[in-house]
This record gives structure tokens, sequence and C-alpha cells, in this order.
């Protein structure tokens, strides 16, 4: 697991100075999905209007919903953004519009903003 990857799994959210000075750039997996299967460790989502279909572990992916207790997760595709090393691909493959860079400090924040 690399560097990006351990600061985009923590659980210590702290104060946005906190968050910011994570400065290290990597490729993020940002995109609309349905979900599949929902384990204790992992998550198997189909990306929307494609056949591909990715596993992720649940403590390395955002889901981008405000209330994800009310989304009906299974029915109405929704956006994630997870560390692009933390996504295996189990059919088909990734459209590459659908992988871009940001830092770890941002993704962080995303992480406070819908996880806080």
């Amino acid at each position: 697991m690399s560097k990006l990857t351990k600061i985009c799994s923590s659980r210590l959210i702290r104060t946005k100075k906190f968050r910011d000075s994570f400065n290290i750039v990597g490729d993020f997996f940002k995109g609309r999905v349905v979900l599949l299967e929902q384990g204790i460790v992992n998550a198997v989502y189909r990306l929307d209007e494609t056949e591909c279909t990715i596993k992720i572990n649940n403590n390395l992916h955002l889901r981008l919903l405000q209330n994800q207790f009310s989304h009906p997760l299974t029915e109405v595709p929704f956006e994630i953004i997870a560390p692009l090393e933390a996504v295996k691909v189990l059919t088909y493959n990734i459209p590459i519009d659908l992988i871009t860079s940001m830092s770890a400090g941002d993704y962080l924040n995303l992480k406070a903003t819908f996880y806080s």
C-alpha cells in the first residue's frame, strides 16, 4: 500500500489545515456507479452505463452522497472516489475519463465533507 493510499484510508480527519498539509498527488477513480454487492470488507460496483465491474475496500473509497442511508444504492447511480491503486477491476476496463489526479489533502477534505 502506497503512502497516498495509507493517508486516504486514515480515519483522522482533524482540521482543514491538517488535511491540506498532505500534498501528495496521485491518480483516483471518480465516477458514477451502482452497488452490486456490499460485503463487510469490500464493495462491488458496476460503472454506470458500462459493463465494467470493480471491487474496492470499504475503507478506501468515498460515496459522495449527502445521506447514503436514504439513497437506493443498488438502483440509482451515485458517485464514488477512490485511490486508483485501491480499485480492483473485475470485468472490462475503467474508461480513462474516470481517472483523475488529486492530492491526498483534497481527498481528505471530501472525506470530511461527506463523513462528518
